[in-house]
Order: C-alpha cells, then structure tokens, then sequence
C-alpha cells in the first residue's frame, strides 16, 4: 500500500505530461497552417517581396492617381431595394484607363535592378480591386500589388500568368490605396503592358465579414458537425465575381466528372452573376481553402487560394423559375495540386436525400456548415 501515493502521482504526472503534448501539437499544427497558406496566400504566383520594400517608404517617389469614390448611400440604397435573387453585392466600378508603363514612374533599387511604381486610391473604400484589358509581363521581370501600408502582398506574378486572352483580375487589396510595382533586375529591358480599365470600389466592410454575417445555424465547417465531411469542404470555394460595374460574392463547389480526370469543373447558383458577360467570367476569382482552422472564429481573415478565370459552359435558361438554378463553370486553369482540392460526387437519382449537410460561404463569410436532419423537397427559388 506504501507505493499507491507514487503511483498515484506517476498518474498525475502523466496526465499533465499528455495534456501538454496535445497543447504543443495543437500549436505546432495551428503554426504549419499558418506558414503552408501564408506561401500561398495568393494567387497562383511565385511570392517574395517587392524590391521598393528596400527603399525609403515615400509615396512622394512615384505618383498616385485619386480616383472620385461613389455615392455609397445610393448603393446600399439600391441594395435593400432589391427584389430579385441578386448575389450579396459588395462593391461597384470606376471605369478608368490606367497603363502602369505610361503613368508610373522608374527608380533606381541599388544594384538589384529598377522599379516601376504608381499608386492607386480612392478615399473611404474598404477594399480595391483591379480589373485589367492587358496583363503582359516581360520573361524576368516580377509584378507586385500591395496596400498603402504594406500590409498585404500579392505576387509575384510573372510571365507565367499572363492571360491567353488578355483580360485579367487581381485579389482586392483592403484599404482605400494601393501600389503597383513592377520589378526589372539587371539586364530585363522590356516594359510590361498592365492596362487596367476598372477599379471596383469595395463599400462593405468585409476585413470583418468572417465572424459576423451568418446565420446560428451555420458554423464554422472544423467544428465538430463537419467532421464527417473533411474531404467534401475543400470542394468548395468563394467567388468574388465581377458582372459589369459589379462585385459580388457567392459559392461554388467542384465537381467530377465519369472519367475522373480533374477537369476543373464548378458548379454555383445561375443567379450569381446572371448578367455576366464572357470577359467578366474571364475575371473571376474563385477562393479556396478560406476557412477557420478550428471551430471558434479566427482572430483575423485567414488566407486562401485563389485562382482567377473561367468560361461558361451551361446555366439554366433565362426567365426560368421552375428548374434548378445552376450554372456550370470551366475554371481557368488546372487546380494546383498543394491546393489540395476535391472534385464532390453527384447523382441523377429522382429520390430526395433524407438528410446531409450545405457548405458554403454566406455573405463572404469564411466557410461554413449546415445539416439537415429530414428529406429534401422541390420548391422554386
């Protein structure tokens, strides 16, 4: 009986020693997410720094264009009037003719090369968002796009993004101002081609838009009722779409096909982006991976991965109301393996399914998930 007290504190010990190491190995996860999506955080590009980062932080060294900012009341005005089944609006257009070659200014980064700076700005937006007629980049050279504080990065993008067809799009950029940089090291001579001809001014405040806009019965899809569908969830992805002098944000899932073969195709609503035209889904950019790493909100935004560009292939007819409200996507490009994506299931069986669950992302919110417990019913939408 003498040893029970030892061994009633090995049992102590133990526990506390158990209890730490799952403490340690939640940290360490929480630090590899963090680190994996931070590499990237962006779209499909090469990352890095830009080399103005070296110079003196002097927005006076490279002009900067103001653009007027929109009637934000109107807007918000002529959304709470909306009758129709509109995709959540967020931000509207300023057609401009911006050429980053003609109305940018060149500096000299020491002995890594020269740089090619403009600023953009439009007072009291949350967010910008570039939409380009021409994205060409010389093979060598290196496109930046960051906040006015630094704050945030996207690129680098190279010659290997430039579009087939010309058009293209960047993420927003939170903030009211931003600064494109263009990064020639030594011996690149060629002058890129960056012709943007619309800034979407973002009116909503989405920097905040993951731990609010939801309704009770969505939670954040790591909590426990998404544990059964850890592979289904990362079919599924936020679009921010563009449809003429409109940004807005919906949801979209891959899906197979019978030869299993990757072919990036997405299903969302015919609703979103009902007005599109062809250049616009050639602008589009879908998000994948936006999620919290744990059941409770995050503290702030976390990182996705994003690819821009798609096609139309099928929507249901216009004026419909009594079908299924689809749209069949072709993405842009294949799905980066380390974006770790799945292609979800479907099926052409007639019998309503008696429960499951929707994933998705409400408003822009990070995603989430919903269940069901009694069988599905036809109704118009």
């Amino acid at each position: 009986m003498a040893d029970r007290p030892w061994q009633f504190l090995f049992y102590i010990l133990g526990m506390i020693r158990t209890i730490l190491y799952l403490w340690i190995m939640k940290r360490i996860a929480a630090l590899l997410f963090l680190l994996i999506n931070i590499s990237l955080a962006a779209q499909v590009s090469e990352g890095g720094l830009p080399l103005g980062f070296s110079l003196d932080h002097d927005p006076e060294k490279y002009p900067g264009i103001a653009l007027a900012p929109p009637d934000v009341n109107a807007m918000l005005d002529e959304d709470n009037k909306a009758s129709q089944p509109l995709p959540y609006r967020i931000g509207v257009g300023i057609p401009v003719d911006i050429r980053l070659a003609e109305q940018g200014a060149w500096s000299q980064a020491g002995r890594q090369g020269r740089i090619l700076r403009l600023g953009i700005s439009s007072k009291g937006a949350q967010a910008l968002v570039l939409y380009y007629r021409r994205f060409s980049i010389p093979e060598g050279g290196k496109l930046f796009i960051y906040s006015a504080d630094r704050k945030q990065v996207l690129g680098a993008f190279t010659s290997r993004n430039n579009p087939s067809g010309g058009y293209f799009a960047t993420e927003m950029i939170y903030g009211d101002g931003l600064v494109i940089e263009y990064d020639a090291p030594n011996g690149i001579t060629g002058e890129p081609e960056i012709d943007i001809y619309q800034v979407h001014y973002v009116y909503r405040d989405i920097s905040g838009s993951l731990v609010g806009e939801s309704g009770p019965c969505e939670v954040n899809v790591n909590c426990p009722e998404g544990a059964s569908w850890q592979n289904e969830k990362r079919s599924v992805a936020k679009i921010v779409l563009k449809a003429g002098l409109g940004t807005y944000l919906c949801t979209g899932s891959l899906v197979n096909n019978t030869r299993q073969d990757s072919t990036p195709y997405l299903l969302t609503a015919r609703h979103c982006g009902a007005t599109a035209s062809l250049t616009d889904y050639s602008q589009w950019v879908f998000h994948f991976n936006y999620e919290g790493l744990w059941c409770e909100n995050p503290p702030e935004n976390p990182p996705s991965n994003t690819i821009t560009g798609s096609s139309l292939l099928a929507e249901a007819p216009d004026g419909t109301v009594a079908g299924s409200d689809f749209k069949l996507l072709l993405l842009g490009q294949k799905i980066p393996d380390q974006y770790n994506p799945y292609f979800a299931g479907w099926s052409r069986s007639e019998t309503p399914s008696p429960s499951g669950v929707g994933i998705h992302h409400p408003k822009g919110d990070i995603k989430k998930i919903s269940t069901y417990t009694i069988p599905l019913v036809s109704t118009l939408y």
